[in-house]
């Protein structure tokens, strides 16, 4: 209780200093209403459907641009996090620009496009590629090595690793075994088995103890399947 007294009291606060400013005459009334006229004005909007119709407009813009910036960033932070060459590149560019706010680009937008829409989302868009780019480098880079270390175990031209925190059940054990097999050494095995073969064990395919180790003790391992 005493938070939120705390918090409407900071807000009451800044609605008194927003009136005063307002009848200070500092700066224009257009561009600095009073509370009282924002929320005339917001009442009259949402009676005729303009605030709804200017909202939906808003979130559009907003997810188009989202969207094209994920598919834009997604394959360069694939590639910037695979190879130095464009780490070092595309990498580096991205660094730069992420730090730059979106408002920077409006003026660039209205040179390029003029008022139109593709101006509103070439802003939101820079906005979210340089992002996108930098959290796939990261996300990337950050998996444990010990998955593209097991992927690469068995050559297959199609590999599927799950990995997972429960035992294997009796329908993928029926499958075929096709690489390796790693699970929590805390959950007992179905019945019937589903044990690695014997060349894959003996023959130097199964992960070594210490590079299984997962928090609280579980093991990694996946299955690779044609």
């Amino acid at each position: 209780m005493k938070r939120f007294l705390l918090a409407a009291a900071f807000f009451a606060v800044l609605l008194l200093l927003w009136e005063a400013a307002h009848r200070a005459r500092i700066w224009s009334p257009v561009l600095l209403p009073s509370p009282g006229q924002v929320v005339t004005y917001l009442e009259s909007a949402a009676a005729d459907g303009t605030l709804f119709k200017a909202t939906v407009i808003t979130m559009r813009r907003l997810l188009v641009g989202y969207l094209i910036g994920l598919v834009m960033g997604l394959p360069l932070g694939l590639l910037t996090a695979r190879w130095k060459l464009f780490r070092d590149t595309i990498g580096t560019m991205a660094l730069g620009l992420q730090t730059l706010p979106s408002v920077c680009w409006v003026p660039l937008a209205l040179l390029w496009f003029g008022q139109t829409e593709a101006a509103m989302l070439f802003v939101v868009v820079m906005g979210t590629l340089w992002s996108v780019i930098i959290a796939t480098e990261t996300g990337v880079r950050n998996v444990p090595p010990i998955y593209r270390r097991a992927a690469l175990a068995v050559c297959h031209r199609s590999i599927i690793l799950d990995v997972a925190h429960h035992a294997p059940s009796e329908q993928s054990c029926k499958r075929g075994f096709r690489g390796i097999h790693v699970f929590s050494s805390s959950v007992p095995l179905p019945r019937g088995g589903c044990r690695p073969p014997d060349h894959l064990q003996e023959g130097g395919h199964a992960l070594p103890a210490r590079q299984r180790g997962l928090a609280k003790g579980e093991a990694v391992l996946g299955y690779l399947f044609r």
